[in-house]
């Protein structure tokens, strides 16, 4: 994964300017980084290009001029933050020296997922068949479903697992009999909370 922010090319004319020349102050003489003297000096004359197109009044030939050298400049800034992130032995710490923004890296909850909500029964028009409905619980990896005819002394009866809100159901029931079904998510520190029952009598 990329570390360094890139990206240059939708940066403003002159946020663009100004990073680029912090990225060339940060590398020069950068013990962290063996960066060739001629990759700099390229960089640099990169710079003074863009600079010389963004001073001109105006225009068509200043936007065409501008949009050549922020090209040209953007590549250069996009190819040398991938370099620096090829370094030997690199650390965050040794690419925070070099001018470039590191990337913010997404923070992944590993916390139980909650308990579904909205749990709600619904026939189908088969007899014995009913679908088991939710609202999708974030980060829920599946589903496991639970029934029975007695929601206080059970027993309770697995229904069931499915990777989805979508096609939960229960079927093989007793018409004329009250059920109730309960849901819980599963997520990657494994399952969360049961619901609340919800009942339904079987058509």
């Amino acid at each position: 994964m990329n570390k360094l922010n890139s990206g240059f090319s939708k940066l403003p004319d002159e946020d663009l300017d100004n990073a680029a020349q912090s990225i060339l102050a940060a590398l020069t003489g950068n013990a962290n980084f063996s960066v060739p003297v001629a990759t700099l000096a390229a960089l640099g004359t990169e710079i003074q290009d863009y600079q010389t197109a963004l001073a001109l009044p105006p225009g068509a030939p200043r936007d065409a001029q501008v949009k050549e050298a922020r090209a040209d400049l953007s590549t250069s800034l996009d190819k040398l933050a991938r370099t620096l992130e090829l370094t030997a032995g690199v650390t965050d710490a040794m690419l925070a020296t070099s001018g470039f923004e590191l990337r913010k890296q997404p923070a992944f909850s590993g916390g139980t997922v909650a308990a579904p909500g909205n749990i709600r029964i619904k026939q189908t028009g088969v007899s014995g068949v009913v679908q088991v409905l939710c609202e999708a619980v974030d980060r829920a990896q599946a589903y496991e479903l639970q029934y029975t005819l007695d929601p206080n002394a059970g027993p309770w009866l697995d229904g069931g697992t499915f990777v989805s809100t979508r096609g939960i159901g229960i079927t093989g029931l007793t018409r004329s009999k009250d059920y109730w079904a309960r849901l819980r998510a599963v997520g990657t520190s494994g399952p969360g909370a049961w619901s609340d029952p919800a009942t339904v009598l079987v058509a």
